[in-house]
């Protein structure tokens, strides 16, 4: 998700660079299921050209919102979180155990903050 809403300076790549390298994150496969025909061949331009062309960021931001995509994603993350933590909490305490349970929820709660 961040990699299609957050800024260069905080991905420290450029924005939308998975969808430019031909990757289906989970938010665009969860759109292009849900999409029209018309939005879908949007989508699948720029995967296919590798770059934005006759085709925005912002018109596939604006796919991904109509369709709750970007929520999804988000709540299909938290999920899988959540089922890390749990597998992870049978094992005895220590300092290895404390940065797994902290792994996801950091991949989970980052946000787009400028440094």
């Amino acid at each position: 998700m961040l990699d299609l809403t957050a800024s260069e300076s905080v991905l420290g790549k450029p924005v939308a660079s998975d969808l430019r390298e031909g990757k289906a994150t989970m938010a665009v496969i969860h759109a292009l299921e849900q999409c029209t025909a018309a939005e879908r061949h949007q989508i699948e331009a720029v995967m296919r050209d590798r770059a934005f062309n006759g085709v925005t960021h912002a018109d596939v931001l604006t796919i991904l919102n109509r369709y709750g995509s970007l929520e999804y994603a988000s709540k299909e993350a938290a999920r899988y979180a959540e089922s890390a933590r749990n597998a992870i909490c049978i094992f005895p305490d220590s300092e290895i155990k404390r940065a797994l349970l902290w792994a996801p929820e950091f991949v989970v709660a980052r946000r787009e903050i400028e440094p």
